[in-house]
């Protein structure tokens, strides 16, 4: 109808999806783990529950992905939160099983890391290259 620019045609019309699996399970994942322990986490800080709403919207909108052109680009915005409920999950198991559960979610972190950047290439991190003066 000639509303919008012909440059964002390529958003709306065509493309492949952008959804990566690796990403998505690990995303399940800490929902998952999340989620196990939802009720601890929404009696120690009154935020919790809003930071949990935000990840499970971050995870819906992400699979909307699979429909809808970089319609995950939109998770991105919410997704970041999980940075403030992770580390508390540690803290919800007794000090006998936090050991465990810090070495769980930190080889979880690592292997999402190798497999996302160095395996399979995104974001083109993985090898670094210094662009050259001229």
């Amino acid at each position: 109808m000639g509303y919008l620019s012909i440059r964002y045609s390529y958003y709306v019309n065509g493309g492949n999806q952008n959804i990566s699996m690796v990403e998505l399970t690990v995303k399940m994942v800490f929902l998952l783990l999340i989620m196990g322990v939802k009720n601890i986490l929404a009696s120690r800080n009154r935020f919790n529950d809003f930071l949990i709403f935000l990840l499970v919207l971050d995870w819906l909108i992400y699979c909307l992905g699979f429909y809808a052109n970089y319609a995950q680009r939109i998770s991105y915005y919410m997704g970041f939160f999980v940075i403030y409920l992770v580390p508390q999950v540690a803290k919800c198991v007794n000090k006998k099983q936090r050991a465990a559960c810090m070495f769980i979610l930190f080889t979880i972190a690592l292997a999402f890391s190798y497999v996302y950047y160095g395996i399979n290439g995104c974001d083109g991190t993985v090898p670094y290259k210094i662009a050259q003066m001229i």
